[in-house]
């Protein structure tokens, strides 16, 4: 540990006066100092979440008991403009980001510096739309709501009705995201855990969601989101609480990430920011991390350290999501998946699904969806018939699910594609 956890801690506490010398890529650090001002039990409870978690960390816990853990996440979109209301594409391409950057397998991974090769991690954690409501109902994951607000800042209203926004599912069981018009220069926020539950989630400017194309300038690739979430799970930016650490007196509290004076923009070129006082000599900054305010372009990895940090978190102040049910499907009928039968399985190509008599008069809303939740198709079928043909484009060969629903309940089905 380079430092003391509990003086770092002390010092994240007081030093969000801070001034950054650029407009910060993220308000985690502004947005944490409004809600402490607000809240001031909420200090006693980083230190007290800070506390768990190390002593987590000693004991070697390294892991729960699962070998992957997968987070329900709920989108809210909250709109004043048609540009504002993102489609269902944008989203499930933030999806396909995030389940990229936490399993590195992201494919800009080969540009990270050899010297810092070594460091990175798979993180074995994935995101899912979640399936499933907070009353069990089947749900596409996605909420829609018209607000007569043009703009947000970080003051959480787009996290309440009654504000101009949407009100959150239950935070102990799914990630809440929130994408709205933020205030200029501000990509997205959250907490770290132990705010109240009805803030609790993480917040994005609309135009930096997803692979944005040219709308999100440098920002366009979905790596913001990967950042606030890294917060969400309690990573620290590399140069600590503060805006700049120019003294180098703290740090991130993961070891494998070099203490570094204060963030990078841009995309700088290795070397960059090497300073003996920051014993980060030869190679200087891993500004190629994703807790750094680099250009999404330039960003490509979480650390082992961080991975471990982050998996104490989901074993600590956040163990409630990773037994969450909201990636699941509810089957309120535990007979309707044998009134509907699949075939041929496993498949090439199409797929057929015959129904019972009593299901041919209603109306199923099926997806096609792969083990990390990513939505490859989504269709509704209207009075259907006997049989369903399913088709899509060409897809890599593996293990999918067909999740479906209508009035009589819920179902989901296991397809193997050859």
């Amino acid at each position: 540990m380079k430092k003391e956890v509990l003086s770092l801690v002390g010092l994240f506490l007081l030093s969000f006066s801070v001034l950054f010398s650029q407009t910060p890529r993220c308000y985690t650090t502004e947005s944490i100092e409004r809600y402490t001002n607000l809240n001031p039990d909420y200090a006693s409870t980083l230190i007290e979440n800070e506390e768990i978690l190390q002593q987590f960390l000693t004991s070697n816990q390294s892991k729960s008991l699962q070998s992957q853990i997968q987070i329900p996440v709920v989108i809210h979109v909250v709109y004043n403009t048609d540009e504002e209301n993102i489609s269902d594409e944008l989203i499930y391409s933030q999806l396909a980001v995030l389940n990229e950057d936490y399993s590195f397998s992201n494919a800009d991974r080969t540009l990270i510096p050899t010297p810092f090769q070594s460091f990175a991690a798979n993180s074995e954690i994935s995101f899912c739309l979640a399936s499933t409501d907070p009353q069990g109902n089947w749900t596409v994951g996605i909420t829609r709501t018209f607000t007569n607000k043009t703009e947000f800042s970080n003051d959480d209203q787009m996290k309440s009705a009654a504000n101009g926004g949407a009100d959150p599912w239950p935070s102990n069981k799914y990630l809440n995201i929130w994408i709205c018009d933020l205030a200029s220069g501000i990509l997205g926020y959250t907490y770290q855990p132990g705010a109240n539950p009805d803030v609790d989630g993480v917040v994005i400017d609309y135009k930096h969601f997803g692979k944005n194309g040219s709308l999100g300038g440098n920002y366009n690739l979905g790596r913001t989101t990967t950042h606030e979430i890294g917060h969400y799970l309690n990573l620290y930016h590399p140069w600590g609480p503060e805006g700049s650490n120019a003294s180098c007196l703290n740090d991130d509290l993961v070891d494998d990430t070099p203490l570094s004076p204060g963030p990078n923009y841009n995309c700088p070129l290795f070397p960059n920011h090497v300073t003996s006082m920051c014993s980060n000599t030869p190679y200087g900054d891993m500004f190629m991390n994703f807790m750094d305010y680099t250009y999404d372009n330039c960003m490509y990895f979480f650390t082992l350290g961080q991975k471990e940090r982050m998996w104490a978190t989901l074993n600590t102040s956040r163990t409630q999501l990773v037994s969450s049910d909201g990636c699941f499907v509810a089957v309120p009928d535990a007979n309707l998946s044998k009134k509907i039968q699949l075939f041929p399985n496993p498949t090439h190509s199409n797929v057929f699904l015959s129904l019972n008599s009593e299901l041919q008069n209603t109306t199923f809303d099926l997806e096609l969806i792969n083990p990390l939740g990513e939505v490859f198709l989504r269709k509704s079928f209207p009075n259907p018939g006997s049989v369903v043909e399913i088709k899509w484009d060409v897809l890599q060969p593996g293990i999918y699910f067909i999740k479906g629903s209508s009035h009589l309940g819920s179902f989901q089905k296991r397809i193997a594609i050859e």
